[in-house]
């Protein structure tokens, strides 16, 4: 199954309008919305940080595109978190203090 297919069936998007076959040159073109039972799962995604800790950095390059689409206090708790991640797994070392300081000045 097409995932765009997977995603209208398990009520994630809705299609909103089909452009004719002669406006795309003999190919249908579908556009999608997001519907709110897609928008809650896409926050679940987005403030999962239990899963595939060993992806971790690479899922978070992918969240902080998107982070624009989360509230300034949900970004910040995941700012917070891949921070600690970081300084964890010694990728990271400098003052909490300067880091928290820079966070807020991204977030708010």
């Amino acid at each position: 199954m097409l995932f765009l297919a997977r995603l209208e069936e398990e009520g994630y998007i809705v299609t909103v309008a089909n452009v004719t076959v002669e406006q795309t040159k003999g190919r249908p073109l579908h556009s999608y919305e997001i519907t709110e039972k897609g928008r809650e799962r896409f926050h679940e995604l987005m403030m999962n940080i239990t899963s595939n800790v060993g992806d971790y950095q690479k899922l978070f390059l992918h969240k902080v595109q998107a982070m624009e689409h989360l509230q300034p206090a949900d970004r910040l708790i995941l700012l917070e978190h891949y921070i600690n991640f970081c300084c964890s797994q010694g990728i990271l070392s400098a003052k909490r203090q300067d880091i928290s300081c820079y966070s807020m000045s991204i977030c708010c």
